[in-house]
C-alpha cells in the first residue's frame, strides 16, 4: 500500500485477528487508560528474523549488557499490528544501519524512502500490548550510557528486553496515518529524529527530549 493511502495505526480494530479472551482484556485496558483521540501503549521496538546475537557477533560487539535488567517473554506474533514509521521532521521513514560497525552497529534513522523502511508490529508483555517489532533484527535499545550528540540512541541489537528496550507510545487517531510520540522508558525521555545532523548520522533517533514537536512526531502506517 502507498504511504499516502497508508492505513493508520488502530490498536482495537487490529486486536480482531488476535485470540478474542486476549482481545477483550487488551481492550479494556487501553480504554482505561486513553481517550477517545489518542491510544498509549508500553511499547519495546525490536526486530527479529535473523538472530541478534549473531548480527551482534558479526558487528564484533556484545548483545547483553549491565544497566537493562532481563524481562518476560515478549510476544511478537504475526497476527498483531504491522506499520512503518515515518518522521514528521524529516519525512521520511526509519530504517535500521545494519551497515554500520561498533558502538553505532544498527542505529535507527529516519533517512529512508518507504520501500527501505523498517516494518514494525505490535508485540504483548504479560498480555499487555507492550512493544514494537521490526522483521530483519533483534530488540531496540535506548543508548542510556552514551554521551554528547549520541545520547540515548536508538539501536537495534539487544537480544531481552530490560529498561532500555520499553517505550511509551501515543498516538492520535486519525482517516490517515495516526501521528505518535515515543518516549523511552531508559531515559524518560521522547524519541527525536534529528533533522540537524548530517552524513551518516542525519535523522538519528534519539531518546532525549523533554517535550514534544515535529521533531518527536512519527506518522505510524499501516499495511
Amino acid at each position: 500500500m502507498p504511504p499516502g493511502r497508508a492505513a493508520g495505526l488502530r490498536f482495537h480494530a487490529r486486536l480482531t485477528r488476535c485470540d478474542k479472551e486476549k482481545r477483550k482484556k487488551a481492550a479494556l485496558r487501553l480504554r482505561k487508560k486513553i481517550g477517545a483521540l489518542a491510544t498509549t501503549v508500553i511499547a519495546v521496538l525490536s526486530v527479529a528474523s535473523i538472530s541478534p546475537a549473531a548480527r551482534a557477533s558479526a558487528a564484533g560487539e556484545r548483545v547483553d549488557r549491565a544497566g537493562s535488567e532481563a524481562s518476560a517473554a515478549v510476544d511478537c506474533s504475526w497476527e498483531y499490528p504491522r506499520f512503518r514509521l515515518r518522521s514528521r521532521g524529516t519525512g521520511k521513514y526509519v530504517a535500521i544501519e545494519y551497515g554500520y560497525t561498533g558502538d553505532r552497529y544498527a542505529m535507527l534513522r529516519a533517512r529512508a524512502d518507504y520501500g527501505q523502511a523498517s516494518v514494525f508490529v505490535m508485540c504483548t508483555h504479560d498480555g499487555l500490548w507492550t512493544g514494537l517489532w521490526t522483521i530483519d533484527g533483534g530488540f531496540v535499545a535506548a543508548e542510556v550510557n552514551y554521551t554528547g550528540a549520541n545520547d540515548g540512541m536508538l539501536r537495534a541489537r539487544s537480544a531481552g528486553v530490560g529498561s532500555w528496550e520499553q517505550f511509551d507510545v501515543r498516538c492520535v487517531v486519525s482517516n490517515g496515518p495516526d501521528l505518535c510520540n515515543i518516549r523511552s522508558r531508559g531515559t524518560g525521555l521522547y524519541v527525536a529524529a534529528e533533522v540537524n545532523y548530517s552524513g551518516g548520522d542525519d535523522g538519528m533517533l534519539r531518546a532525549r527530549s523533554s517535550s514534544v514537536g515535529s521533531w518527536e512526531q512519527f506518522y505510524a502506517e499501516g499495511m
